[in-house]
């Protein structure tokens, strides 16, 4: 086979939006997570574990796990995590198996007010995040002998006309990168993909530990070591 694929899939959510028009003081920035899995341990044992938590919690696998429902707890969905008691073991339970989940990540925390600030035509955030983080995936994945192969991309979907300048963008970006060819594809988060809903796990912890580096943030010290390289890229740098 000419063009075999890889033995890596990428999942890629974010926290935050490329708005720079209105953007909120509490959380300016755009934090993009790029979740590297091998295929194998994706298929065989990440898929069956995200699964086995899901049984434990709510006796079905269909939900879909989501950072901010998570966090707020008011989604009728985790109505039957109201008692504070379960409440705390689910969320020690959870952070417990995105410890154990073998992946890597890469991730770009684009800082919206200083690109606002520093530049009079600013790029969009979410090109610009998808740029950093490709870069540092193509040099990661030629490193690990993936030359040659195809590499799907899933990105979340979000609207039919964002997806579509997305994938503009991101043509852009590949049609420089002529060792590996990449795919991209767009997925509904109903579609239930674990990768999916690992990187929305820990897009908004990343981007918490640019916005506020000395609060506590369990989520991001348990997220640390997957980091690859210089991760998280961060644009613009605080001058």
């Amino acid at each position: 086979m000419a063009n075999s694929f890889s033995n890596y899939i990428v999942y890629v959510d974010e926290s935050g939006d490329a708005n720079l028009t209105s953007i909120r003081q509490d959380y300016p920035v755009l934090s993009l997570a790029f979740c590297i899995f091998n295929k194998r341990e994706y298929s065989r044992k990440i898929i069956s574990s995200f699964s086995e938590f899901k049984f434990c919690y709510w006796g079905h696998d269909a939900i879909v796990l989501h950072e901010a429902e998570v966090r707020k707890n008011w989604s009728e969905k985790y109505g039957n995590l109201v008692d504070p008691e379960v409440y705390e073991i689910f969320l020690a339970d959870l952070k417990t198996l995105i410890n154990q989940t073998d992946f890597h990540i890469i991730a770009s925390v684009i800082h919206k007010s200083r690109l606002k600030s520093k530049y009079l035509y600013p790029t969009d955030p979410y090109a610009l995040a998808v740029l950093f983080s490709m870069e540092l995936l193509l040099k990661w994945l030629v490193a690990k002998g993936e030359a040659g192969k195809t590499v799907h991309v899933i990105f979340e979907s979000r609207s039919t006309r964002e997806d579509g300048e997305l994938s503009l963008a991101f043509h852009r970006i590949i049609n420089d990168f002529d060792k590996i060819k990449f795919v991209p594809f767009f997925a509904r988060k109903s579609a239930n993909h674990t990768g999916l809903q690992i990187a929305d796990l820990i897009a908004r912890p990343i981007g918490l530990s640019i916005i506020r580096p000395h609060q506590p943030n369990r989520t991001h010290a348990i997220i640390r070591r997957k980091f690859i390289g210089n991760s998280p890229k961060v644009f613009p740098e605080d001058s």
